[in-house]
């Protein structure tokens, strides 16, 4: 694969990885969104769910995750397409 070709790869792949990126994000907002509910209901005298305990436990933590693991595989995408641009200026 030359330089082009491989560039061209992980310009679509970072743009894949974007929209993977702003899906996992939402998603991520609506969990947080959705224990701070909970959390308010807990604070004015409600009682703790089961729910509330995945949520907060696991479902929380696994989507922050997912975000983290996306922005680290973008970066490294980056990368990669930046130490192509170098190498191809440097011909």
């Amino acid at each position: 694969m030359s330089g082009r070709d491989g560039s061209e790869f992980l310009q679509k792949l970072r743009r894949e990885l974007l929209s993977q990126l702003a899906e996992a994000d939402l998603e991520f907002c609506r969990l947080r969104m959705r224990v701070e509910q909970m959390e308010s209901d807990i604070r004015v005298g409600e009682a703790e769910s089961p729910e509330y305990q995945e949520a907060k436990g696991h479902e929380l933590p696994q989507a922050e995750g997912r975000v983290l693991t996306l922005f680290r595989e973008l970066g490294k995408i980056e990368d990669r397409i930046r130490a192509i641009r170098r190498r191809e200026a440097a011909e």
